[in-house]
């Protein structure tokens, strides 16, 4: 059984995912499984994953068998077939540094109850291979689930190392309704649980998460992704019913897509009757 699961979802990624693949088998550190989790490809990506699945047989190329596509039904058929202690979720489009699972071994060691531990990320500009800081300052004043609530993640999706046992144990999953923001609500759904968990910033940054064009974060919304907001902000609003900071913050982001409502055409009058109906009426 290997210490680290590393689950990675894939779609349409030829030009990239080489680069994440030969970032796992440069590790220091070599006990480890990438699962790769294809949602779907068109292009050359599956033919590159297998190129390096034949090259070494700790990785593996698994294809979604059932809907709904996205990234959220990939990373979970991982999980669910991963066999680590550990799981890493790292993106199709970002690198872990060699030594990452190395000093990733050495803080568990260090820190072995915790239910995940949290590593710090370099920013990369893709083009130029310029990096210009971290993702985030870690800080222990921070109150991390109103940080997610903001969405302004207090940490990437690869900075954490999850022990498995622990998600498994609460059902811990990525949520495949949503289209944007499932980083976001599996950190959040992850907090409600009021998990044990450390910031480890005495460590240096050991994932590197590339800016580029394709950035998911940078392209524009469809139908279905607003839908999907309008379906998380209802979620959480429930889960923090009784949290007047929680509801006070989830209404301003509510406040900011309305506007964003009014200024962009492809936002239609069915997004803002979701939103009276599903949001304002539990804000009374």
């Amino acid at each position: 059984m290997p210490l680290f699961s590393i689950i990675t979802p894939v779609f349409n990624r030829q030009h990239l995912i080489g680069k994440t693949i030969i970032s796992v088998i440069s590790q220091t550190h070599e006990d480890w499984e990438m699962l790769i989790i294809d949602d779907g490809s068109t292009d050359g990506t599956i033919s590159i994953v297998q190129m390096y699945e034949q090259q070494d047989k700790r990785i593996k190329l698994v294809h979604r068998d059932r809907p709904p596509k996205g990234a959220a039904t990939c990373r979970n058929l991982g999980l669910q077939r991963a066999m680590g202690k550990y799981v890493i979720f790292l993106d199709s489009d970002d690198q872990l540094r060699p030594f990452a699972l190395r000093q990733r071994r050495q803080a568990l060691t260090e820190y072995p109850d915790f239910d995940f531990l949290v590593f710090q990320t370099i920013k990369k500009d893709l083009q130029t291979g310029k990096e210009y800081g971290l993702w985030h300052e870690f800080s222990p004043q921070e109150n991390h689930l109103t940080e997610f609530l903001s969405l302004r993640s207090p940490w990437q999706t690869a900075g954490p190392v999850w022990k498995i046992s622990s998600l498994l144990k609460h059902s811990l999953f990525f949520d495949e309704k949503l289209r944007i923001w499932q980083d976001v609500d599996f950190h959040l759904m992850v907090l409600y649980k009021k998990p044990t968990y450390k910031l480890i910033s005495d460590y240096p940054a050991d994932v590197i998460y590339n800016v580029h064009r394709d950035t998911l974060s940078q392209r524009s919304y469809d139908y279905k992704q607003r839908r999907s907001q309008i379906y998380f902000l209802h979620k959480h609003l429930m889960f923090n019913k009784n949290n007047s900071r929680a509801k006070e913050i989830l209404k301003q982001l509510c406040t900011r897509l309305i506007y964003k409502n009014f200024e962009q055409r492809y936002f239609d009058n069915v997004i803002r009757l979701l939103w009276l109906k599903h949001i304002k009426m539990n804000m009374i």
